[in-house]
């Protein structure tokens, strides 16, 4: 959260490149703030300039500010410092501004409440069709390919813009009460209304409310960018997650032995928070994985761990990541059915859990991973309890630097000489 100053009233916001640009309203002088968003949970004040404009609209290299029945453009190279580019008047005053493709669209209180004009040419704007809304006094507008969506106190309306010089109405919401911002992103349309709205606008003839979250105060404004929501009240700024946002892919594949080619069962397939145990066929599915770099981690017992890294996840596809495992040899001799016998309790657990095993030897430890494949702790089996020969050795939750790991899901092996049997899994939760 940002908090503004005492009387600070932010009333504008949009945001580019990792910088939102907002109005702050402070008796009664505005002022537009930069505020450098890279890491969203510690905002940084980067620049301030002085502006008496209704709205604003940043991109394309430009800030667009309506200022009464002025359109200013900004140049934006330097996000701290804004100059102006050109200008353009209007038949009344501006409230509201999008840009999209070379042309900005103006909501205003004249004659006509929706003005297009072409500001391809920075220094030059021009008006080329007007149209006529149900808002008289529009709040906030939004421009996304072929569709401009458009908030006021009463409605959300939804214009097509196929046609730039013909405009045409093709949905009007009016479950709204009190709209004042919207940001489209997704299938979702986010309106400040008193409460943050998210309505569904898969179908554009047919909105549909999805979701109202609370709003300490009044919402007054939102934007978006990758699955958070920036939104502005009445003396803050709030950030949200909406992990509906996010774009995914799947990670699919066989897990096999790579001496007899047979499949593996129960093998498991993990990447961070996300994992799969294989069938009798040992394939394995991972859904819903955010677009991303990942390394791929596939564990099963008796088999050595493997890790493929920097595997691409595209959106709306599947990659195929398979395993050949190498299984453990020589450990059979060493220690007849160990695996059968490691585990640990409690499972899950919240701050110790204790692992247990059958075992005499005394050079061997115990091992533990996280779902990246990365070792965070050994414990040595030599100094553990022993119990008519059933020995145990307790896990406090740090790795081998003394300090606390995270929560999630974390494997263990018991290791003797350069040999590994058996691998379980384990839940720690914080």
């Amino acid at each position: 959260e940002y908090t503004m100053g005492l009387w600070a009233m932010p009333n504008n916001i949009d945001i580019k490149d990792n910088y939102v640009y907002m109005q702050e309203n402070i008796d009664w002088t505005t002022t537009l703030i930069t505020i450098d968003v890279t890491d969203p949970e510690a905002p940084q004040l980067a620049g301030e300039y002085q502006s008496s404009a209704k709205d604003m609209y940043a991109g394309n290299s430009f800030v667009y500010i309506l200022d009464d029945n002025i359109l200013k453009i900004l140049d934006l190279q330097d996000p701290s410092n804004p100059s102006l580019e050109g200008s353009l008047t209007l038949s009344g005053d501006g409230l509201r501004i999008c840009v999209n493709n070379g042309y900005a669209f103006i909501a205003g209180d004249g004659e006509y409440s929706l003005w297009t004009a072409d500001v391809s040419n920075p220094a030059n704007p021009q008006i080329i069709s007007t149209l006529t809304t149900a808002c008289n006094y529009t709040r906030d507008i939004f421009v996304r390919d072929s569709l401009l969506y458009l908030v006021c106190d009463q409605h959300f309306q939804i214009v097509d813009i196929s046609d730039i010089y013909n405009p045409e109405i093709i949905c009007t919401y009016d479950e709204v009460t009190g709209a004042t911002g919207i940001y489209i992103a997704g299938n979702y349309a986010y309106i400040a209304d008193y409460n943050l709205l998210k309505i569904d606008i898969s179908d554009p003839e047919a909105p549909l409310l999805v979701e109202s979250y609370p709003i300490p105060g009044c919402s007054y404004n939102v934007a978006v960018l990758d699955n958070y929501l920036y939104v502005t009240t009445e003396s803050s700024f709030l950030i949200f997650r909406d992990d509906d946002l996010l774009t995914c892919g799947n990670i699919n594949g066989t897990v096999t032995d790579i001496n007899t080619g047979d499949p593996i069962e129960n093998a498991i397939v993990s990447i961070e928070d996300i994992s799969d145990t294989t069938g009798f066929d040992g394939t394995y599915l991972l859904e819903n994985v955010p677009v991303g770099l990942y390394d791929v981690t596939c564990t099963a017992e008796g088999y050595y761990t493997l890790t493929i890294e920097d595997v691409d996840v595209l959106e709306d596809q599947t990659v195929t990541v398979d395993f050949t495992l190498d299984p453990i040899t020589g450990i059979n001799d060493i220690v007849p059915e160990v695996a059968g016998h490691l585990t640990n309790y409690p499972n899950p657990f919240k701050s110790i859990t204790t692992i247990f095993f059958n075992i005499s030897c005394k050079d061997a430890k115990i091992e533990i991973y996280n779902i990246k494949g990365q070792k965070v702790k050994s414990l040595i089996i030599g100094n553990s309890s022993s119990d008519n020969n059933r020995k145990s050795v307790v896990w406090d939750g740090t790795n081998d630097l003394g300090k606390p790991v995270g929560s999630g899901v974390y494997f263990y092996q018991l290791k003797i000489g350069n040999n590994f049997s058996g691998t379980k899994k384990m839940l720690l939760l914080k």
